[in-house]
């Protein structure tokens, strides 16, 4: 009943492969039957080993010891959670522990989930079985009873982990036999089965791929790829041998000179199965040298690689990485992070000269890494790096070792398809509509025409073509497309807002969105799925997106397998109806497009395409060598199929030939016919900023005129461009519908201006409104101050009244408290009389009873006398009656009896006299306590009531004193409230004149400054005493700052700056600040509105901060004058220019710069009238068609920008202009480009420049945004 599993273990480079026991051994029967050191059990999470055959067995044999044990673990720890294993010892059971594992139920919809939870729990057992240093272990079928996983998925994954296991750690590991206990017949099996018959080895491609089971022949498990370098144009491929080498196994069993390893921050050696077996194999000495790092430099980054010796292995060095775990909502982060560590790596084995490194999957364990993604960073990030110094690199061979099959088989794929010889680079070798086979297995590569054509089978959301086919339903929903899990939500969001628009995408047209998230194309064409009824629908939805992308300048284009969604159409069908839509495309020569990918899901669907595919063309190809003289398709098939291309995609072409005696006779007709052509036929391109406004209807209706006038027009937004070509006389037909639809272009755009400025307009009245009600609340709030301060001068006349009555008060009730003082005093008198004649009453009571005491104690005494007398009359009688003794026996006994109780009585007579003697001692001395307590009461009374008369007249007159001062302070409160009203009437008229003139210079001037991106207003006095000193420092060019108090804050304004600055004194804080000069020109103007040149006074601070600003670059110049030029035309409209740019621009953007512009003398005077037309000012094509300014006055001095006249004289004009946003520009701009191409096109930078860091020169394209403010003329 026992088998055991023997494989193959990892072969060395170059060597045969080793036979290796696997430590499986397959038993029948009970578990405990079989002798392990660890057991197996399963249990629920609530760890009761009542439930269930096997746990009620393994209770039965350790006794409850075990689910006391258990029962400790959930107390301690709570219940475990699916995929927990919990340890627990044996009891009775002689071994060393019992694993009790957590399962989950199993889910056909989500079989992978399921099989990874089972994988996961048997690794867990694996481990702990490695960390007690257990050589055996028993597992019962896990997942077989009430978990209901499938008998073949049991015996699969329990297999393949146990064996993908023990071959990546197999020399180091502590386990020799594994024990798969199995009491079913035909589970027992299927376990055999599998270990029998395992999976023979495949060949895909040029790779051989191993099964994990070892076969007769001698295959390798190491996958070395052969890839072709990109050619160079007209050179055949070079081969480059690829240094990356996949293997299965141990790393460890791999020769290399450096290892990688993968590890958290803390650097511990002992978590991980790489990281223990790489411990393990070289010593202690590595984790030692790995605590020597942190202790010198801290824990790693994530990112970071920490390099150490290799101890015990025979290699250069162990390389351990520290990654991130897995984030799929910022994945490109994630792939950034892998990517770095890898070259990191690689740039360590280029530092130690080593030739060989090994890497194990690195993330794909606990960081959580995707296996494909992993795959795909490993393979791309090695490839490049090799690519990139493949002749300087001493790195000879990467080999990625990999001990899971699933993995493996991963990279194994991906390696296929990275390394895939491109199509491209043999283009010119292939003959024309013939079929090649680049690969044997999953792809096929055809001719057709000018279009190659690559079947291949796979998901299209992977695809890196310039644009994919995604067929969807009428509303666009993506929610069913796999599309979406690798676009992302922007797409869904696109698409809608399509539909907002559309309501819906009819069938035929495209609805073209660009590609979001993962995907590698640049745009993705919708359209709807074709009709069930209607096979033509397939080659229209082929056709239009063709043409589509040809007319996009696609280079290439991926389409699924149309016509075939939910079996629609029979998959023969589909493909013919594809392949005739791309054939027919083919044959029309496109200029653009050149490559076509058909990608099919399934395999089978894939042949179907294939053969179809391959017969089409070979029938083609037939036709056109002459062996097949009629054509493939009926007439009537080809005016449908023509019918079915977009009109606006038609092109009429003739083809001529042309039958002569000799060449020279060909020749000489061909020259014929080219000048017939050139004469009649014209090729026309317009150049015009309109060109990018045009909306699609507009450019469909001009591809609708250029049909009907038998014309080819391609319309270029971007470049803002139109290429007309066809008959001449046509032409001018086709330029007078195009000047047209841009004069109407031009029409809209000023109604946009008008609309806008009368907006402009009425935000301006309603600012003018805005201060109206402002200024009416503060004179409201003026008045309500004044009315306050006429109030507080009331209520301090009626607080002094109150005080005076309070006076008056304060004397009656010195009154009233000397009355109640005398008062006080005669109480206590009486109280003191009282206490006397209590007290003499209380001795004479006391007196009394002592008299009365005395009384008794006599009749006491008597009494006492009377009974002695008696006794010796009775002793006298008894003397006579001796001689009657006998007779009187008993009268004498009761006698003495009498006589004893007698003296009892006497006894205690006396000792009641005695306790009474003591009594009326006590009581003396309890008069004589009581009468000195009451001459210390009388003394203490008379001495609180001397005391506290004296108190009650001390504070009657210190209460007198303080009603005096209170008087004579609000008498001087009152003073100050005069004085203060008189004060404050002044100065409310004083702030009201300030008022009126901050006011009306506020409808000239306002102040701003920046705070959280939004510009606000100063108050009206802070803005009024900023604009005076400004005017001060205009005037006379110092003091450059103002200093002021803002609230509680020191601050000062900088006037010297661009721009302006307020300076906080204290925090240093600086904030932007900007003056609004309201009046229409400025204030230094001459009052004219005509246009001309002032010059300027030497001595004037206009002159003296102008030639300052040129003598900072250009110094040691003679100046002939400087002009201030006044154009009130040119300076609204640049004014109105400013104003929008202020408003759109984000909040802190400079967007006026004065820079500098040389010119030559014949072009003064047009500057000056016209402003800097690009006609007659200087302009370049450097980096874009527009006017260039400089920064600094060197830069248009030199003799190319501003050249000397007749006289010697050179010309300079110092310029305001828009810079605005601006980025940097190139030499066929006509324009700006667009700040965010794929939200719009319409909105552009202001300017460009030639470098961002520092510009040297920046360029405009709009005469209104730049206005000649001074001319220099110099020598």
């Amino acid at each position: 009943t026992t088998i055991t599993d023997t494989v193959s273990s990892p072969p060395s480079r170059g060597d045969k492969p080793v036979a290796m026991v696997s430590p499986i051994k397959l038993c029948r029967g009970d578990l405990l039957n079989e002798q392990a050191e660890v057991y197996v059990n399963t249990v629920s999470n609530d760890l009761l080993l009542s439930n269930g055959v096997v746990s009620r067995s393994i209770l039965k044999a350790a006794g409850h010891t075990l689910q006391d044990q258990c029962k400790q673990y959930i107390a301690s720890n709570g219940r475990p959670k699916v995929g927990d294993v919990v340890v627990t010892g044996a009891g009775n059971i002689s071994s060393k522990c019992v694993i009790h594992t957590v399962g989950a139920i199993y889910n056909a919809s989500n079989a992978s989930k399921s099989e990874r939870v089972l994988e996961g729990i048997i690794l867990k057992c694996l481990e702990v079985c490695e960390e007690k240093e257990a050589s055996s272990i028993a597992f019962p079928a896990l997942g077989a009873g009430n978990l209901r996983y499938p008998p073949t998925v049991v015996a699969r994954i329990m297999i393949s982990t146990v064996h993908n296991y023990y071959q990546a750690i197999c020399s180091t590991s502590c386990i020799k036999e594994v024990k798969f206990v199995i009491f079913m017949d035909e589970l027992y099996q299927i376990f055999e089965r599998l270990l029998q018959h395992p999976e023979p080895t495949v060949s895909v491609g040029p790779l051989e791929i191993t099964s994990p089971v070892a076969v007769p022949d001698e295959s390798s498990t190491t996958i070395t790829d052969t890839v072709s370098s990109p050619p160079s144009r007209g050179d055949k491929p070079v081969a480059m041998v690829s240094p990356i080498k996949l293997c299965r196994g141990d790393l460890l069993n791999e020769q290399a000179e450096a290892y990688v390893n993968t590890v958290s921050n803390d650097l511990l050696l002992s978590n991980g199965v790489v990281s223990r077996s790489i411990l393990k194999a070289a010593g202690h000495t590595l984790q030692d040298q790995c605590k020597q790092y942190i202790a010198s430099n801290g824990r790693p980054k994530v990112g970071d690689v920490v390099v150490t010796g290799a101890g015990n292995i025979s290699s250069k060095c162990v390389i351990h990485t520290v990654g991130a775990i897995y984030n799929a909502s910022n994945a490109s982060k994630s792939e950034r992070v892998l990517e770095g560590i890898i070259l990191k790596c690689l740039e360590v084995c280029e530092e130690k000269e080593a030739s060989s490194i090994a890497f194990p999957a690195l993330g794909a364990g606990n960081l959580r890494y995707p296996p494909t993604v992993v795959a795909r960073i490993m393979i791309s990030t090695v490839h490049n790096y090799y690519q990139a110094i493949c002749s300087t690199s001493c790195i000879k061979e990467v080999k990625f070792v990999i001990f899971m099959d699933e993995l493996y088989q991963i990279f194994e794929r991906l390696l296929q398809q990275h390394f895939r010889p491109s199509v491209a680079a043999y283009e010119e070798e292939i003959p024309n509509l013939l079929p090649i086979i680049s690969s044997p297995h999953a792809i096929k590569t055809f001719r057709a025409g000018a279009v190659m054509v690559e079947i291949v089978c796979g998901d299209i959301s992977n695809d890196d073509s310039d644009v994919i086919v995604n067929t969807t339903q009428p509303d666009l929903d993506l929610k069913t497309s796999t599309l979406l899990q690798k676009a992302g939500p922007a797409m869904q969001r696109t698409c809608l807002a399509y539909i907002d628009q559309y309501k819906k995408l009819e069938e035929g047209k495209i609805c073209v969105t660009p590609a979001t998230g993962r995907l590698k194309c640049k745009e993705v064409f919708h359209v709807v799925a074709p009709n069930k009824k209607n096979t033509d629908s397939i080659n229209q939805a082929v056709t239009t997106c063709l043409y589509e992308a040809e007319s996009n300048k696609m280079k290439s284009i991926a389409i699924p397998a149309i016509g075939t969604e939910g079996l629609s159409h029979m998959p023969e069908v589909a493909a013919q109806r594809v392949c005739e839509a791309v054939i027919n495309f083919g044959q029309t020569n496109p200029s653009v497009l050149k490559q076509i990918r058909i990608a099919v899901c399934q395999e089978d669907m894939h042949q179907v395409f294939i053969s179809r595919f391959t017969k089409a063309l070979s029938t083609e190809s037939n036709r056109l060598c002459g062996k097949t003289m009629h054509s493939a398709r009926s007439k009537e098939d080809n005016a449908k199929l023509k019918s079915d291309v977009p009109s606006e995609h038609k092109v009429s072409a003739v083809l001529i030939k042309v039958y002569a005696k000799d060449p020279e006779a060909v020749q000489k007709t061909e020259d014929n016919l080219s000048q017939y052509i050139n004469k009649k036929f014209e090729s026309f391109a317009l150049d015009n900023p309109g060109i990018s406004q045009l909306r699609p209807d507009q450019i469909l209706k001009l591809k609708q005129a250029a049909d009907g006038l038998n014309l080819m027009v391609d319309v270029d937004t971007k470049l803002s461009q139109i290429q007309i070509k066809g008959r001449k006389d046509n032409v001018g037909d086709m330029k007078a519908v195009i000047m047209e639809m841009l004069s109407e272009i031009d029409r809209e755009a000023m109604i946009i201006k008008d609309r806008e400025y009368e907006m402009r307009l009425e935000e301006a009245s309603k600012r003018h409104e805005q201060l109206k009600v402002q200024l009416r609340k503060e004179k409201f709030e003026k008045e309500a101050q004044r009315k306050k301060a006429i109030e507080s001068e009331v209520r301090l006349k009626r607080e002094a009244e109150e005080k005076d009555l309070i006076f008056v008060k304060g004397v009656n009730e010195k009154l009233r408290l000397k009355k109640e003082a005398e008062e006080l005093v005669k109480e206590a008198s009486e109280k003191e009389a009282r206490l006397k004649r209590e007290a003499d009453e209380k001795e004479a009571r006391f007196k009394e009873e002592t008299r009365e005491k005395e009384e008794q104690l006599k009749k006491a005494s008597e009494i006492q006398e009377q009974l002695k007398k008696e006794a010796e009359e009775k002793e006298i009688l008894l003397k006579k009656d001796a001689i009657e003794k006998a007779r009187l026996k008993k009268e004498s006994e009761n006698k003495e009896v009498l006589l004893k109780k007698d003296a009892i009585e006497k006894a205690r007579l006396k000792k009641e006299s005695e306790n009474k003697e003591v009594l009326l001692k006590k009581e003396a001395i309890e008069k004589a306590r009581l009468k000195k307590e009451a001459e210390e009461k009388e003394a203490l009374l008379k001495k609180e009531a001397s005391e506290k008369v004296a108190r009650l007249k001390r504070e009657a007159e210190e209460k007198e004193a303080r009603l005096k001062e209170q008087a004579r302070e609000k008498e001087e409160q009152l003073k100050k409230a005069s004085e203060r009203e008189k004060q404050l009437k002044k100065e409310a008229e004083e702030k009201q004149e300030r008022f009126k003139k901050a006011s009306a210079l506020q409808k000239e001037v306002k102040w701003q400054y920046l705070k959280a991106g939004k510009y606000e207003d100063y108050n009206c006095d802070d803005s009024y005493e900023i604009e005076q000193a400004y005017r001060l420092y205009e005037a006379h060019s110092k003091p450059a700052e103002f200093k002021y108090k803002k609230g509680s804050q020191e601050c000062k304004v900088l006037f010297d700056k661009i721009p302006m600055k307020e300076v906080n004194c204290i925090s240093k804080e600086e904030v932007i600040v900007q003056r609004i000069d309201m009046k229409e020109f400025p204030s230094s103007w001459e009052q004219t509105l005509q246009t001309e040149k002032v010059t300027l006074s030497p001595s004037s601070s206009e002159y003296i901060s102008v030639k300052k600003g040129f003598e900072s670059t250009v110094p040691g110049r003679t100046f002939i004058k400087i002009e201030r030029v006044q154009n009130p035309a040119l300076y609204t409209q640049y004014i109105g220019s400013k104003r929008i740019m202020d408003k759109t621009n984000p909040p802190g953007t400079i967007n006026e710069r004065r820079l500098y512009h040389g010119c030559a003398e014949d072009a003064v005077e047009n500057i000056c009238q016209n402003g800097f037309n690009r006609s007659y000012a200087n302009s370049g094509s450097l980096v874009g068609k527009g006017a260039y300014f400089a920064p600094r006055a060197s830069y248009s001095a030199d003799n190319t920008y501003s050249r000397p006249g007749a006289s010697g004289n050179k010309h300079m004009f110092v310029a305001r202009v828009l810079t605005g946003e601006y980025t940097r520009g190139d030499s066929g701009l006509k324009e700006p480009p667009a700040k965010n191409p794929s939200k719009s096109k319409v909105i552009l930078y202001d300017s460009v420049v030639d470098n961002m860091n520092n510009p040297n020169m920046f360029v405009v394209f709009y005469d209104a945004r730049c206005y000649p403010e001074y001319l220099i003329t110099f020598r």
